[in-house]
C-alpha cells in the first residue's frame, strides 16, 4: 500500500511539473509562431526545402539554382516534409524546429531525473533551458539547432543505457552521432569526445571497449553519417575538402562570416543569460562537491569543459553555437537554484503563478512578438492563395469591371533594378507559380498588347517610372522593400 501511494505521489509530481513545462514551452517557444516572416539563413533553408518539394532535389540541396554545400540535408528533409503535409508557408517552415524544441525540453527533464532522481533538479534544468535567450531565438526560427540539441540529448540517454549495460545503448549513441553529423557536421563530435573522457575518468573505458555492441553501435553511426556524405562527394568532387577546410577549419582559424570577437561568449552570457547566470555561478562549486556523489556529475562537468573550450578558442563565434552546451549549463544552474530551499520555492512560484498572466498577455492580447518585415509580400501571398478573394472592389472604380474574377488577373513580379539575393529568395519562397517573373521585354509586351489586368509586385523606386499613358496603376500596399499595385491597360 505504501509503495502504491509513493508511486502515485511521484506520478503526480511528474505530471504537475510536465504540465507546467508544457505551458512555458507554449509561452516562450510556440508563441504565435505563424506571425512574422523569414529572413537570412532561415529564409535560405526554407527555399532549399521548397526546391526539394517542387523539383525533387531530395539528395542534393539547391539554393538559387546552385548546389548548397554548407550543411547536410537532414533538417531540410524535415522542413520539406512539413511543406508536403501543410503547404509551403512560413508557419510550416518553423514546425520541425518547434517540434524538436518541445521534445528537447521534455527529454532534458526526463534525462536529468533519470540521472539524479531529483524532481526539482530535473524541472529547473528544463525550465532554465527553455527560457534561455539563445535557445528561444534559435528554436523559434527555421534553424537546425533544436535538432542538434536533440542529438546531444539522445546521446546522453544512450550513456544512461550503456551504463546499465543495455544493448540498445550503443546503437542509440551511434544514431545520435549520425543525427548530429547530418544536421551540423563536426558539431556531432563534441558529445562523443566528452563521453570518451568521462569513461576514461571513471576507469570504465577498457570495459566499454570490450563490449561488442559498442563497436556495432559506433559502426552504425559512422555508416549512417557517411552514406550521404560519400554519395555527395561522388556527384560533387571536392565536397569533403570544402566542408573540412572552408566550413570548419577557416571558421576555427579565421572566423569567416561569423563573429570574431574573442569576448563574444562572455558578452552573451553577461547580457542575456539571466537570471540563470547567477545560479550557474553558484552551481559551479556545488557541482565540484558532488562529483563523488553521482558519476553523471562528472559527465556534466566534462561536457561543459570539452564543449566550451573549443568554442571559445575558435576564432569564429556565434550565439547559436552555445546551444550544444546549454543543456549542461542548465543542469549547473538548476543546482544553484535547488541549493537554497527558499530560492527554489520562489522560483517555482514564479514559474507557476506568472504563467497565466504572461500567457494571456502574449497569446490573447494582440502582441507582435514576430513582426512582419515584408508586409507587401505577405499581402501578395494572401491574395494569390485565397481562392475566395474578391478583386471586384479593388477594380470596380477603374472601369466598372464588377464581374472581374480571379482568373482574369495575372500575377506579376517585375523590377527594372537588380534585386538583392535575399529579396529574390523572398519572392521565390512566398509567391507561388501564379506570380511570374517578367523581364523588361515581357513588361513592354503587356504595355503594348496586354488586356488582362495585372497584380504587379515591384520596387517602390520603380513606381515613379511606371508608364502612365498606356496603363493605370492603383497601389494596394507599400513597405520599405516592395509595393503592390493593380495595373490595367487604358
Amino acid at each position: 500500500m505504501q509503495n502504491w501511494a509513493k508511486s502515485l505521489l511521484q506520478e503526480n509530481a511528474h505530471r504537475q511539473r510536465l504540465i507546467l513545462l508544457g505551458a512555458w514551452v507554449l509561452l516562450v517557444i510556440w508563441n504565435q509562431p505563424w506571425s512574422g516572416d523569414l529572413r537570412s539563413d532561415p529564409l535560405a533553408y526554407a527555399c532549399i526545402a521548397k526546391d526539394m518539394v517542387k523539383n525533387n532535389h531530395w539528395l542534393y540541396p539547391m539554393l538559387d539554382g546552385q548546389l548548397y554545400l554548407n550543411k547536410p540535408p537532414l533538417y531540410f528533409w524535415f522542413v520539406a516534409l512539413s511543406f508536403k503535409l501543410f503547404g509551403v508557408t512560413f508557419y510550416a517552415s518553423q514546425l520541425p524546429s518547434l517540434i524538436f524544441a518541445a521534445i528537447d525540453v521534455f527529454f532534458l527533464y526526463w534525462i536529468v531525473f533519470q540521472w539524479f532522481r531529483d524532481y526539482d533538479l530535473a524541472f529547473f534544468s528544463a525550465f532554465s533551458f527553455a527560457t534561455t535567450r539563445w535557445i528561444v531565438t534559435n528554436f523559434t526560427s527555421n534553424r537546425p539547432e533544436s535538432m542538434l540539441a536533440f542529438s546531444v540529448l539522445l546521446g546522453c540517454y544512450a550513456v544512461l543505457l550503456m551504463n546499465a549495460e543495455k544493448k540498445k545503448g550503443p546503437y542509440l549513441f551511434g544514431l545520435s552521432f549520425a543525427i548530429g553529423f547530418m544536421t551540423k557536421l563536426f558539431f556531432a563530435f563534441f558529445l562523443p569526445l566528452a563521453v570518451f573522457v568521462y569513461y576514461l575518468v571513471q576507469k570504465r573505458l577498457v570495459r566499454l571497449l570490450r563490449w561488442t555492441h559498442f563497436y556495432m553501435g559506433i559502426l552504425l553511426g559512422l555508416v549512417l553519417a557517411s552514406i550521404w556524405f560519400i554519395y555527395f562527394e561522388r556527384i560533387h568532387p571536392g565536397y569533403g575538402s570544402y566542408i573540412f577546410h572552408t566550413q570548419t577549419l577557416l571558421r576555427v582559424t579565421e572566423g569567416l562570416d561569423v563573429n570574431t570577437n574573442p569576448l563574444m561568449y562572455a558578452t552573451e552570457l553577461l547580457k542575456y543569460y539571466h537570471p540563470w547566470l547567477i545560479f550557474f555561478i553558484i552551481g559551479i562549486p556545488l557541482l565540484w562537491k558532488r562529483l563523488r556523489q553521482n558519476e553523471y556529475y562528472w559527465l556534466v562537468a566534462l561536457a561543459i569543459l570539452v564543449m566550451f573550450v573549443p568554442l571559445q578558442t575558435a576564432k569564429g563565434k556565434a550565439a547559436r553555437y552555445l546551444v550544444i552546451v546549454t543543456p549542461f549549463l542548465s543542469m549547473v544552474a538548476a543546482l544553484g537554484i535547488c541549493h537554497f530551499k527558499r530560492v527554489k520555492k520562489i522560483m517555482y512560484g514564479f514559474a507557476l503563478y506568472s504563467i497565466l498572466p504572461l500567457f494571456v498577455f502574449f497569446w490573447i492580447v494582440p502582441v507582435k512578438v514576430n513582426p512582419e518585415k515584408f508586409h507587401v509580400i505577405h499581402l501578395a501571398e494572401r491574395l494569390r492563395s485565397d481562392h475566395t478573394a474578391d478583386y471586384r472592389d479593388t477594380l470596380a472604380f477603374i472601369g466598372g469591371r464588377n464581374d472581374l474574377k480571379e482568373s482574369d488577373l495575372q500575377f506579376v513580379e517585375w523590377t527594372p533594378f537588380k534585386t538583392g539575393s535575399e529579396y529574390r529568395r523572398v519572392y521565390d519562397f512566398y509567391l507561388s507559380d501564379m506570380f511570374v517573373h517578367w523581364e523588361e521585354a515581357d513588361f513592354q509586351d503587356w504595355l503594348k498588347d496586354g488586356r488582362t489586368p495585372i497584380l504587379l509586385l515591384t520596387s517602390p523606386k520603380a513606381v515613379k517610372s511606371l508608364p502612365r499613358d498606356s496603363a493605370r496603376w492603383i497601389p494596394l500596399e507599400t513597405d520599405k522593400y516592395q509595393t503592390l499595385l493593380v495595373g490595367v491597360r487604358n
